[in-house]
């Protein structure tokens, strides 16, 4: 995946008189990847640089990216995708996901002028799928809310240091198995 470096190609085109520009969206559900493009039509981009185009497609109509905000402050930041004109087949599999904590990345990619995508879109966000917010009416939208990495150092650990929870997580290991008896143990330090 490309990462925020910037190539030549890349900032000639953001310099161009006329600067074409789509969003990139790949978000990583249970059931599969989703690709999606801001564009009127699909796009095909190596993303992976496997020598196979993957397609993003267009018939989810990635509407609307958030701005995206960085800062100096080691803090969590989000960014909303919203998604609008979903068939109900789609609105099916939306509800039937747990996107929570599921990686999301988000490009801007520069066109040129037979409107394919130049080497290299640039990633302006990467995090992990928090929220799904859906409006279904004549027309759905869903709004996804993607949060920084940094977002999960702020969230409670659950667990204890007992056998139990140790056993439940690694059967057999026997690290544990005296804490309890010994927070009881009364001891004789010294002489008596």
């Amino acid at each position: 995946m490309s990462g925020r470096e910037i190539t030549a190609e890349t900032a000639a085109a953001a310099q161009a008189e006329v600067v074409r520009l789509v969003a990139l969206a790949r978000l990583d559900f249970d059931t599969g990847t989703l690709r999606c493009t801001s564009a009127p039509y699909d796009m095909l981009w190596d993303e992976l640089d496997t020598g196979e185009p993957e397609t993003f497609i267009t018939t989810l109509g990635l509407g609307k990216v958030s701005g995206v905000e960085e800062g100096a402050e080691q803090q969590a930041y989000n960014v909303t995708v919203s998604m609008s004109g979903i068939q109900a087949e789609s609105v099916s599999l939306v509800l039937s996901e747990n996107p929570q904590g599921r990686p999301a990345w988000i490009w801007v990619a520069f066109l040129d002028a037979e409107h394919q995508i130049i080497p290299d879109p640039v990633l302006v966000f990467a995090g992990r799928m928090d929220t799904l917010a859906l409006d279904y009416g004549d027309s759905s939208e869903v709004a996804l809310t993607i949060e920084s990495r940094l977002a999960d150092w702020a969230r409670a650990r659950g667990g204890r240091y007992t056998d139990a929870e140790q056993q439940s997580r690694c059967p057999g290991d026997k690290f544990f198995e005296f804490v309890a008896p010994a927070t009881d143990k009364e001891l004789t330090w010294g002489r008596s």
